[in-house]
């Protein structure tokens, strides 16, 4: 019986990560692949960029 209520348990969390995790992804506006993206507003339009782009505005200036 516990390891009925373990696996059961173990099943809901699978889906809890698998419905959170789907859910940020995005178009991103530089490099148009869907990813994972953070939404940045600039001058009044939202624009998402992934981790890669952001990593590379960031070397540059930085």
């Amino acid at each position: 019986m516990l390891k009925k209520i373990i696996a059961l348990v173990l099943a809901l969390l699978m889906i809890v990560v698998i419905m959170v995790g789907c859910s940020t992804t995005h178009e991103c506006s530089i490099c148009g692949e869907v990813k994972s993206c953070t939404k940045k507003t600039v001058l009044g339009q939202d624009v998402y960029i992934c981790d890669d782009c952001a990593k590379s505005i960031n070397s540059l200036f930085g």
